[in-house]
Protein backbone atom coordinates (compact mmCIF):
# COMPACT_ATOMS: atom_id res chain seq x y z
CA UNK A 1 0.00 0.00 0.00
CA UNK A 2 1.11 3.02 -0.60
CA UNK A 3 0.10 7.05 -1.44
CA UNK A 4 -1.48 6.43 -4.53
CA UNK A 5 -3.84 3.67 -2.63
CA UNK A 6 -4.93 5.67 -0.63
CA UNK A 7 -5.35 8.85 -3.08
CA UNK A 8 -7.37 6.00 -4.92
CA UNK A 9 -9.49 4.81 -1.87
CA UNK A 10 -10.77 7.97 -1.78
CA UNK A 11 -11.32 9.05 -5.08
CA UNK A 12 -13.30 5.39 -5.12
CA UNK A 13 -15.84 6.97 -2.52
CA UNK A 14 -16.66 10.31 -4.34
CA UNK A 15 -17.40 7.87 -7.29
CA UNK A 16 -19.74 5.92 -5.43
CA UNK A 17 -21.77 9.16 -4.45
CA UNK A 18 -20.22 10.01 -0.72
CA UNK A 19 -20.34 12.59 0.65
CA UNK A 20 -16.99 14.77 1.75
CA UNK A 21 -17.98 14.54 5.11
CA UNK A 22 -18.49 10.69 4.57
CA UNK A 23 -15.05 10.22 2.83
CA UNK A 24 -13.30 11.87 5.10
CA UNK A 25 -14.75 10.01 8.13
CA UNK A 26 -13.77 6.77 6.16
CA UNK A 27 -10.46 8.07 5.60
CA UNK A 28 -9.80 9.27 9.28
CA UNK A 29 -10.96 5.20 10.10
CA UNK A 30 -8.51 4.05 7.87
CA UNK A 31 -5.78 5.66 8.58
CA UNK A 32 -6.32 5.16 12.45
CA UNK A 33 -6.19 1.35 11.27
CA UNK A 34 -2.99 1.49 9.31
CA UNK A 35 -1.50 3.70 12.54
CA UNK A 36 -2.53 0.75 15.01
CA UNK A 37 -0.80 -1.51 12.70
CA UNK A 38 2.31 0.59 12.82
CA UNK A 39 1.93 1.96 8.86
CA UNK A 40 2.53 5.62 9.11
CA UNK A 41 3.81 7.90 6.25
CA UNK A 42 1.71 7.36 3.78
CA UNK A 43 -0.13 10.57 3.33
CA UNK A 44 1.48 13.74 2.95
CA UNK A 45 0.09 17.00 4.25
CA UNK A 46 -3.13 18.19 2.37
CA UNK A 47 -3.84 14.65 1.45
CA UNK A 48 -6.43 14.41 4.52
CA UNK A 49 -9.93 14.97 2.11
CA UNK A 50 -11.57 18.37 3.77
CA UNK A 51 -15.89 19.35 3.24
CA UNK A 52 -17.02 22.08 4.83
CA UNK A 53 -19.51 22.17 7.67
CA UNK A 54 -23.04 22.85 6.73
CA UNK A 55 -25.05 25.08 8.88
CA UNK A 56 -27.95 23.51 10.41
CA UNK A 57 -31.13 24.60 8.70
CA UNK A 58 -33.68 25.85 11.80
CA UNK A 59 -37.58 26.10 11.64
CA UNK A 60 -39.19 29.51 10.56
CA UNK A 61 -41.27 30.33 13.25
CA UNK A 62 -44.21 30.11 10.87
CA UNK A 63 -42.71 26.19 10.46
CA UNK A 64 -43.13 25.83 14.70
CA UNK A 65 -46.43 27.34 14.54
CA UNK A 66 -47.73 25.20 12.09
CA UNK A 67 -46.04 21.82 13.56
CA UNK A 68 -47.46 23.11 17.51
CA UNK A 69 -51.07 23.64 16.11
CA UNK A 70 -51.01 20.14 14.44
CA UNK A 71 -49.93 18.14 17.57
CA UNK A 72 -51.32 16.44 19.95
CA UNK A 73 -51.18 17.87 23.47
CA UNK A 74 -48.98 14.92 24.59
CA UNK A 75 -46.54 15.72 21.57
CA UNK A 76 -46.78 19.44 22.01
CA UNK A 77 -44.71 18.80 25.36
CA UNK A 78 -42.25 16.12 23.84
CA UNK A 79 -41.45 18.50 20.99
CA UNK A 80 -41.51 21.72 22.85
CA UNK A 81 -39.04 19.67 25.23
CA UNK A 82 -36.37 18.81 22.03
CA UNK A 83 -36.76 22.43 20.94
CA UNK A 84 -36.33 23.88 24.14
CA UNK A 85 -33.33 21.67 25.88
CA UNK A 86 -31.55 20.57 22.77
CA UNK A 87 -31.89 16.94 23.88
CA UNK A 88 -31.02 14.10 21.02
CA UNK A 89 -33.89 11.43 20.26
CA UNK A 90 -32.16 8.68 22.42
CA UNK A 91 -31.91 11.15 25.43
CA UNK A 92 -35.55 12.17 25.31
CA UNK A 93 -36.80 8.19 24.97
CA UNK A 94 -34.33 7.50 28.05
CA UNK A 95 -35.58 10.24 30.21
CA UNK A 96 -37.46 9.11 33.36
CA UNK A 97 -38.99 10.56 35.94
CA UNK A 98 -35.96 10.45 38.62
CA UNK A 99 -34.30 12.23 35.93
CA UNK A 100 -36.01 15.26 36.39
CA UNK A 101 -35.78 17.60 39.40
CA UNK A 102 -39.01 19.67 39.35
CA UNK A 103 -38.02 21.31 42.64
CA UNK A 104 -34.78 22.80 40.81
CA UNK A 105 -36.33 22.78 37.68
CA UNK A 106 -33.64 20.66 35.76
CA UNK A 107 -33.38 17.89 33.98
CA UNK A 108 -30.53 15.28 33.95
CA UNK A 109 -28.81 13.24 30.84
CA UNK A 110 -27.78 9.87 32.44
CA UNK A 111 -26.50 6.96 31.32
CA UNK A 112 -29.29 4.02 31.78
CA UNK A 113 -27.10 0.46 31.84
CA UNK A 114 -30.22 -1.50 32.48
CA UNK A 115 -31.18 -0.05 28.70
CA UNK A 116 -27.44 0.15 27.16
CA UNK A 117 -27.76 3.65 26.92
CA UNK A 118 -24.91 5.87 27.51
CA UNK A 119 -24.71 9.54 26.74
CA UNK A 120 -22.85 10.63 23.62
CA UNK A 121 -19.00 10.83 24.66
CA UNK A 122 -19.86 9.34 27.99
CA UNK A 123 -20.85 12.87 29.19
CA UNK A 124 -23.92 13.29 31.68
CA UNK A 125 -25.10 16.72 31.91
CA UNK A 126 -27.90 18.32 34.06
CA UNK A 127 -29.42 21.65 32.15
CA UNK A 128 -32.24 24.20 33.51
CA UNK A 129 -35.63 24.29 32.51
CA UNK A 130 -37.89 26.78 31.54
CA UNK A 131 -41.02 27.52 34.14
CA UNK A 132 -43.59 26.91 31.57
CA UNK A 133 -41.94 23.42 30.21
CA UNK A 134 -41.12 22.39 34.04
CA UNK A 135 -45.19 22.50 34.54
CA UNK A 136 -46.12 21.25 31.32
CA UNK A 137 -43.81 18.27 32.28
CA UNK A 138 -44.69 18.07 35.68
CA UNK A 139 -48.64 17.95 34.83
CA UNK A 140 -47.80 15.30 32.14
CA UNK A 141 -45.73 13.07 34.26
CA UNK A 142 -48.25 13.75 37.07
CA UNK A 143 -51.54 12.42 34.12
CA UNK A 144 -49.65 9.57 33.03
CA UNK A 145 -49.34 8.18 37.15
CA UNK A 146 -46.28 6.86 36.77
CA UNK A 147 -42.50 6.34 38.00
CA UNK A 148 -41.16 5.82 34.79
CA UNK A 149 -40.95 7.77 31.12
CA UNK A 150 -41.72 10.83 31.06
CA UNK A 151 -42.54 11.82 27.69
CA UNK A 152 -44.45 9.66 25.59
CA UNK A 153 -43.26 5.73 25.45
CA UNK A 154 -46.55 4.20 24.13
CA UNK A 155 -46.88 1.73 20.76
CA UNK A 156 -47.54 4.08 18.84
CA UNK A 157 -44.86 6.36 19.71
CA UNK A 158 -42.77 3.32 18.74
CA UNK A 159 -44.42 3.45 15.49
CA UNK A 160 -43.54 7.29 14.94
CA UNK A 161 -40.02 6.67 15.81
CA UNK A 162 -39.58 3.95 13.45
CA UNK A 163 -40.97 6.08 11.19
CA UNK A 164 -38.82 8.72 11.91
CA UNK A 165 -35.84 6.64 11.12
CA UNK A 166 -35.02 5.40 14.57
CA UNK A 167 -35.68 1.26 15.04
CA UNK A 168 -37.61 1.17 18.40
CA UNK A 169 -38.58 -1.49 20.45
CA UNK A 170 -42.13 -1.86 19.97
CA UNK A 171 -43.15 -3.04 23.40
CA UNK A 172 -40.72 -0.60 25.42
CA UNK A 173 -40.73 2.92 22.60
CA UNK A 174 -36.51 2.61 23.33
CA UNK A 175 -33.84 2.10 20.92
CA UNK A 176 -30.55 0.71 21.69
CA UNK A 177 -28.74 -2.69 22.14
CA UNK A 178 -32.10 -4.43 22.45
Amino acid sequence: MDRRDLLNYAESLRKDGLSERTVFTRWTALMSILKFHGIRGLAKRGDTPRYVENEPEAYTPEELDALFAACKPEYRVLFTFYLRTGFRMQEVMYLEYYDVDFKHRTVSVRAKAEYGFRPKSWEERTIPLEEGLALALEARCSAAKRKGACLPHTKRQAKWQTSTGTHANRETGRTGRQ
